[in-house]
């Protein structure tokens, strides 16, 4: 028990398949021990630090999460991975033909054909664009990247990333509460707040458990209200 109680040690829980985890432990002392994901000898008053270190071997669709947590304790840290297998443009200055993918593009986009079989250049270029479109009429790549042989580009901003076939999506355009985007419990995604479990609202700034709000046996605001963001509302 005791051996227990001087310990600290770091749990990686729903390791991702290409993605990989390291941590370096800096113990009480001021000692850091790289590949080590717990500390000894460890007093109550005492601070235990991780450096963590989140990377990719390979690309894959979607976002994922890893969870992190200390053993013993009832706290958890969600970390969202993403996979971004070509880089971002800087902006229509900044762009390079053939330096944005990770993979290179037909420089003179060949295999783009109008529905006419039209040929020319002008119409090939138009072609191009269209394809760039989430609808007809809305701009190309939602006026956040550059259209390349057909395909988007999506700018660099400082506000966040912005992502998507038609760089349509981001991780910033949601509500914020007390300075953090979506209170810190959810992703941004679409312009919608998507909470972790255990947090509502559109903001995810809302816990949604109802224990706040018990009055008594399997009783939820005396009967007599909803309990909404921890607090009773009654009817």
């Amino acid at each position: 028990y005791k051996t227990l109680l001087s310990e600290i040690e770091l749990q990686v829980d729903n390791l991702i398949n290409g993605v990989y985890v390291n941590i370096t432990a800096i113990c009480p002392d001021g000692t850091e021990h790289p590949g080590h994901n717990k500390c000894k000898n460890v007093k109550a008053s005492d601070i235990v630090s991780f450096n963590i270190t989140v990377g990719m071997t390979d690309c894959y669709e979607g976002d994922k999460y890893i969870i992190l947590k200390p053993v013993g304790y009832n706290e958890t840290t969600v970390i969202s991975v993403s996979s971004t297998c070509a880089c971002q443009c800087k902006g229509p200055k900044g762009y390079t033909a053939g330096r944005c993918f990770n993979k290179e593009l037909d420089p003179d986009c060949r295999l783009c054909q109008c529905e006419d079989k039209v040929t020319n250049s002008s119409c090939n270029e138009q072609c191009l664009i269209e394809n760039c479109r989430q609808y007809k009429e809305q701009p190309a790549c939602s006026n956040r990247g550059i259209c390349n042989c057909g395909k988007c580009l999506c700018y660099q901003t400082r506000l966040g990333r912005v992502f998507g076939r038609y760089c349509e999506l981001d991780n910033f355009s949601c509500p914020y509460h007390q300075g953090r985007l979506c209170a810190g419990n959810g992703e941004c995604k679409g312009g919608e707040c998507q909470c972790y479990a255990g947090w509502e609202g559109e903001s995810c700034n809302c816990s949604s458990s109802l224990m706040p709000c018990r009055t008594g046996p399997g009783q939820i605001c005396s009967g007599r209200g909803a309990c909404i963001c921890g607090r009773c509302h009654c009817t």
